[in-house]
This record gives C-alpha cells, sequence and structure tokens, in this order.
C-alpha cells in the first residue's frame, strides 16, 4: 500500500517539477498531489466497524 500511495504522487511532483510554469498547470499538480494524499489516507485508515 505504502509503494502504491508513493506511486501515486509520481505524477503530480514530476507534473510540478517539470509541467509547464503558469499559474494553471501549478494548481492542477496540487490537485493531482491532493487527490493522491487524499485516496493513500483513505486506503490506510481501516474501516469503521458497522453496527
Amino acid at each position: 500500500m505504502v509503494v502504491a500511495g508513493v506511486v501515486l504522487l509520481f505524477p503530480g511532483l514530476c507534473f510540478l517539477a517539470f509541467g509547464g510554469q503558469g499559474a494553471p498547470f501549478v494548481l492542477i499538480g496540487f490537485v493531482l498531489i491532493g487527490i493522491a494524499v487524499f485516496l493513500f489516507i483513505r486506503a490506510a485508515t481501516p474501516p469503521k466497524p458497522r453496527q
């Protein structure tokens, strides 16, 4: 899971490093990183027990 989470971060980080330098491109990179972090945290937390 950790490896998959880190792999999900690569597109956003590479986009910020090598992508366009304009403001919209930086925003897209941050969105990609934010989505990857959210999915990684969601996958890492245990599910809540059902009642």
